[in-house]
């Protein structure tokens, strides 16, 4: 099943190509038709048509839409004179969309312009980091910037609009680079290695600003909400306090080196904790337990909360567990909602490696070995797309801020944008 699903995906996003537009113009010696149109999604919502106008007299330019290969252009909108763009609302992330535009007058229309498309799961860029695995990759708050934690022991940082290399920061780890995370005021970006050691970079004095040494390989990072801790680790959970890089808390569970998973509850109040079969949840601290919960078979990791903070989700091997979260005057109670999985969802079929929802919770992305990113709607986790997207595997996953990019890496290199109108 999750074959035909990859095979019916890929027609879905190249099969189109062929599409033509409409035929009927005239008064083309004194209209030129509109050049270098574009459309890229500018919100989960919203399209931004730009073009060249290249007529002199023209009363304005029309715009056609059609929404998949069967479907002929219909005119949706009329510009003004010598309009170059323009933002159409009310769009859905699970359509594709194609555009063309004409200028006109009076006297008649100019030919069409090539046509332009948003289309779902369509990959936007491709940034080739060199020779060695993308094992990390985080975005800026503001969107425009993209760190990546390579297998080279390399730290790379991209315009990741553009995919230009910003720069290299050669001399911070002598591990492979595993984790990486932006705090949330973007004044700072952390990143960690296999071998333990954690690395602070300061974005306005372009200087590491703290370097830490965890207790165990640094396979996560994540900042408390408000910014003023840093959680690290992996068989034990580092809290460190970032008004001056020290070591506040370790969480160490009942078997020491036996925990996994960690993720922060979107609200900043508790740090939720997977060991052995057992997930408890802590004090935002990590110094006192809320609750201990058991009867799990395998211990979730790369624990993700959905942004509401009702629910998150844990890799169990290739399958995804999801749970819920209800807080109640300090009160938690945590039950397993739903197992994602190969044999009743179209699932991952090898281990899952990566997860993120999207800022608005639409959506949620899970990366695996099995060289797949699967979009899951973020509401009742029906599987809404299957990328085929890194060889030998998905090792890293973020939505951009505004939700409407997804930013994959893996051991083939590279770091791929694509678009999130699923």
């Amino acid at each position: 099943m999750s074959i035909l699903i990859i095979l019916l995906l890929a027609l879905f996003i190249t099969g189109c190509d062929n599409i033509t537009t409409p035929t009927h113009s005239n008064n083309q010696v004194l209209l030129q038709p509109p050049t270098d149109l574009t459309a890229i999604a500018v919100s989960p919502t919203e399209i931004k048509l730009t073009w060249v106008d290249l007529s002199t007299g023209e009363a304005g330019h029309e715009v056609f839409e059609s929404v998949n290969c069967d479907t002929s252009f219909v005119l949706i909108k009329q510009t003004g004179i010598n309009a170059e763009s323009v933002i159409l609302e009310g769009k859905s992330q699970n359509s594709s969309y194609y555009y063309t535009v004409r200028a006109f007058n009076e006297s008649g229309y100019s030919d069409f312009s090539s046509i332009a498309s948003v289309r779902g799961g369509e990959l936007l860029l491709v940034i080739d980091t060199g020779d060695s695995p993308v094992l990390s990759v985080a975005y800026s708050p503001q969107g425009n910037i993209i760190v990546a934690g390579c297998g080279d022991y390399i730290v790379r940082i991209y315009n990741s609009i553009t995919g230009e290399l910003l720069q290299i920061l050669s001399d911070l780890h002598t591990h492979p680079v595993i984790s990486a995370a932006y705090s949330p005021d973007s004044s700072r970006f952390a990143t960690g290695d296999q071998g333990g050691i954690i690395n602070v970079w300061n974005v306005e004095k372009q200087r590491v600003e703290y370097s830490m040494r965890g207790y165990s390989r640094i396979d996560k990072l994540e900042f408390s909400p408000d910014g003023s801790f840093l959680v690290s680790g992996y068989s034990n959970l580092c809290i460190w306090d970032m008004t001056d890089g020290s070591l506040f808390n370790i969480i160490t569970g009942e078997r020491e080196g036996n925990l996994i998973g960690f993720a922060y509850h979107p609200s900043g109040d508790y740090l939720v904790v997977s060991e052995g079969s057992r997930i408890s949840v802590w004090d935002s601290h990590g110094i006192d337990t809320v609750m201990t919960k058991t009867r799990y078979y395998s211990t979730p990791t790369h624990l993700a909360f959905h942004p509401d903070g009702d629910y998150f989700v844990g890799a169990r091997g290739s399958a995804i567990g999801v749970w819920s979260f209800v807080e109640d005057g300090g009160s938690v109670t945590i039950d397993s909602l739903t197992v994602l999985d190969s044999l009743n969802n179209d699932g991952h079929t090898w281990s899952v490696f990566a997860f993120d929802f999207s800022p608005d919770g639409l959506l949620l992305a899970s990366g695996s070995r099995d060289h797949t990113v699967k979009i899951w709607d973020g509401t009742d986790f029906t599987l809404l797309a299957t990328l085929i997207a890194h060889d030998p595997a998905v090792y890293c996953l973020d939505f951009r801020p505004d939700g409407i990019r997804l930013a994959s890496g893996g051991g083939d290199t590279v770091i791929k944008i694509w678009s999130t109108f699923f």
